[in-house]
């Protein structure tokens, strides 16, 4: 004889979704260089050379390119070593529009519907993501013109601590 049990039915229930946010936020004294890389995609970091010019800092970055990067309350040194550092949501594809930066050669590029992920290489060896639109086409192996919005560059000193924080 085999026994058999009712299962009760299942009683309506609405999904109510909860919404969760996550707010990081850091004491002064510990952002930084290091604080950057927590997140994914991590920031790019590029080596460079600073001089101060007038309120901004005219940033010569290891591939000898320049970039002026405002300084707000910042001082800076003339031929300081610095690290500018620019997430990969704010490199821009240099175009009509606007002026290119640096040069870079792509390694890879990862097509994932929304949005494209490029992977490319400085003359000097420095590597850099960029996280373009969808829609946006390269060959590796290609040139890649790519514009350093200012507002959005982070700038740290020699130790990794923080200059300047971008937009």
């Amino acid at each position: 004889m085999t026994m058999m049990r009712m299962a009760k039915p299942m009683t309506k229930t609405r999904f109510q979704p909860k919404t969760m946010s996550l707010t990081v936020q850091l004491p002064e004294s510990q952002a930084g260089l290091e604080t950057c890389t927590l997140f994914a995609p991590k920031m790019n970091f590029i080596k460079g050379k600073a001089k101060p010019s007038g309120k901004s800092a005219e940033v010569k970055l290891s591939d000898g390119t320049i970039v002026s990067i405002p300084l707000g309350n910042a001082e800076i040194s003339g031929g300081q070593d610095v690290t500018v550092g620019i997430r990969p949501e704010h490199v821009e594809l240099a175009g009509a529009k606007s002026v290119a930066h640096c040069t870079t050669k792509l390694r890879l590029a990862e097509y994932l519907g929304s949005e494209t992920m490029f992977y490319t290489s400085m003359s000097d060896g420095t590597d850099l993501a960029i996280k373009a639109d969808g829609l946006a086409k390269a060959k590796t192996g290609e040139d890649m013109q790519l514009h350093l919005p200012p507002a959005a560059c982070h700038l740290f000193d020699a130790e990794g601590r923080t200059l300047v924080n971008g937009d």
